[in-house]
């Protein structure tokens, strides 16, 4: 089994500046993770000793922040894998973009093997659209569950999930390999203790770049290009 949860650097919000004429906005610290993908790696942590396997963390990230993904090695994750490419790396945010590159770097993590990637709502606690794992599941294929609360094995062995629905929770039953956007509230991230920081530091980061992944980076540009100006159509409709 293959547990994958899906995490990102975010600007610290308290050290953050803006230009005389506001026109830009500079970041006077290191980046930090993402709370809400801590809440992804903590659920991936904990579904571990139900489902088996081991827990990868996997970014996409710039060759700058990318000591960043190290804190879930420190929580208790086998192995962290880094998307990195300069060559896309300004259109990296927007719209199906990460979902497009992270989607390959899954296929090659799982193979053909079960699988549950993990992820948070997009954003900082209460502030996420739950789009990113959604647009991966669809690109893999894969059934997803917005707002999990719990996950278990199934008698079929499928994943029983608790997902959060307007008016309370329900149980659903997925086929694996499968998506679960957790929901942060759920899954309060674990502390690191100071020697599995310092391991942590030591331990490998695999650094992967779109050749890596089987994918032309020329191609790659085309269709973020037409992904951006799909989301300008939408956004004028």
């Amino acid at each position: 089994m293959h547990l994958i949860a899906l995490v990102k650097p975010v600007p610290d919000l308290a050290n953050l500046s803006i230009s005389r004429g506001q026109q830009a906005i500079f970041e006077k610290s290191k980046r930090l993770l993402n709370p809400a993908d801590e809440s992804a790696v903590e659920a991936a942590l904990l579904w571990r000793a139900a489902l088996g396997g081991a827990v990868t963390v996997l970014a996409l990230v710039s060759e700058r922040d990318i000591e960043v993904i190290r804190k879930p090695l420190a929580m208790g994750a086998e192995a962290a894998v880094a998307v990195v490419e300069t060559s896309v790396a300004d259109a990296l945010s927007g719209g199906g973009a990460p979902a497009l590159l992270l989607s390959a770097a899954i296929r090659k993590i799982a193979g053909a093997g079960p699988a549950v990637i993990c992820c948070g709502p997009g954003g900082r606690p209460g502030g996420g659209s739950a789009q990113t794992g959604p647009r991966i599941a669809e690109a893999l294929g894969w059934p997803c569950a917005v707002g999990v609360t719990s996950a278990a094995v199934a008698d079929d062995s499928g994943l029983e999930v608790r997902e959060r629905v307007r008016g309370g929770e329900r149980t659903r039953r997925m086929t694996l390999p499968a998506v679960c956007v957790v929901d942060p509230a759920a899954f309060k991230p674990r502390a690191a203790n100071a020697l599995a920081i310092m391991k942590a530091v030591k331990r490998p980061v695999t650094r992967w770049t779109l050749g890596d992944l089987g994918l032309d980076p020329a191609a790659v540009e085309q269709r973020l290009a037409a992904l951006a100006v799909s989301g300008r159509q939408l956004a004028e409709e």
